[in-house]
């Protein structure tokens, strides 16, 4: 009898574990936007036009030049570490502005997906154009020299 009873109850929590829906309720999962980290540099000597003085942080500014998409983006300033950063989940194109004179153009082509429950955001393409650029293998910091 009590083979039985152990019986009923391992196939009773076989079926109760087993759900057929859809219901991603217990998933708790998302990749945010995607982010990419860009340093300017001097194209002669690699230093960073932040950090040397060439240009200040507030003549930065990025402006949207898509119709459609949304992204942000923010200036890091650390410890002698001047960075600008970009994050979107869908495509957005910007023209990198300093004092107003347009010295480059970044291009996301990307858009947010949903599988198995869990949403990230894909790239499709990523862009810098108008300027020599080169992604550092180990940071995947994009140095933009000017």
């Amino acid at each position: 009898m009590k083979k039985f009873q152990f019986l009923f109850a391992l196939v009773f929590v076989v079926f109760m574990s087993c759900d057929s829906s859809d219901d991603c309720s217990d998933f708790a999962c998302n990749s945010g936007p995607a982010g990419f980290i860009i340093e300017l540099v001097d194209s002669e000597t690699g230093e960073n036009l932040f950090t040397n003085g060439t240009f200040e942080e507030d003549q930065l500014n990025l402006v949207k030049t898509s119709e459609d998409g949304e992204g942000s983006w923010s200036f890091i300033s650390e410890d002698d570490v001047n960075l600008l950063s970009i994050a979107t989940f869908e495509g957005v194109t910007y023209s990198v502005q300093i004092s107003g004179e347009e010295v480059f153009q970044v291009a996301v082509d990307a858009e947010g997906v949903t599988e198995d429950c869990c949403f990230y955001t894909q790239v499709n393409d990523f862009e810098i154009t108008g300027a020599d650029v080169e992604q550092d293998a180990t940071t995947y910091v994009y140095k933009v020299k000017l």
